[in-house]
């Protein structure tokens, strides 16, 4: 396998194949490519992130301004025990489309100790309303959710309803989403929050 160095799940999946063996090369160092590509690509990119992967061969883990980088999610996993809990919450991101995009599910917690837990990503994809929403009454029941956040920019009252449909104890809470996905992310993208 040969390739500019992304970290692409391909790429992760062959370095991780027992017995591979991984070489590096910087562009300077191919023979075979011409002075005058070499100066330009130098001049281009020579300096920058993207320089560094395209002509120094850098396998960069994570994506230039990432809220979660790999060593963060691992560092905040949580070992042991959990401590109690003082809130379950059931968050839905519910599909633009009535038949197939993914529906983002996550189960989070506030522990005693004051720090957010994300217990579970219980997303589904392909799945049409009475789907995704089954898949979220499952969520809640399955870690004992006090309430369900739902998410209700793309399909107003309708993600209310399709939630009642199939479970009308459900206790949900539609909200509208004024500010961009990584604005809302950014208040909890720190070390206080603990993944399972």
């Amino acid at each position: 396998m040969t390739t500019t160095p992304r970290a692409v799940p391909l790429l992760r999946r062959v370095r991780a194949t027992p017995g591979t063996v991984e070489t590096h090369g910087r562009t300077d160092e191919n023979a075979h490519s011409a002075d005058a590509f070499r100066a330009w690509a130098l001049e281009t990119y020579g300096g920058t992130r993207l320089g560094r992967q395209e002509l120094d061969g850098v396998l960069f883990e994570t994506v230039e301004g990432a809220l979660w980088t790999r060593e963060i999610i691992e560092r905040s996993r949580q070992s042991g025990a959990l401590p109690g809990l003082t809130r379950v919450v059931v968050g839905v991101d519910p599909p633009v489309s009535a038949d197939g995009d993914a529906c983002g599910i996550v189960v989070c917690a506030l522990g005693e100790d004051d720090v957010a837990y994300v217990l579970a990503d219980c997303s589904v994809a392909g799945e049409r309303p009475e789907g995704w929403a089954r898949a979220v009454a499952r969520a809640a029941e399955a870690w004992g959710a006090d309430r369900v956040i739902a998410e209700k920019n793309q399909g107003g009252d309708m993600v209310g309803s399709v939630l009642a449909s199939v479970d009308a104890a459900l206790p949900v809470t539609l909200v509208s989403a004024s500010r961009g996905k990584a604005a809302r992310a950014e208040p909890v993208a720190e070390p206080r929050v603990r993944l399972l």
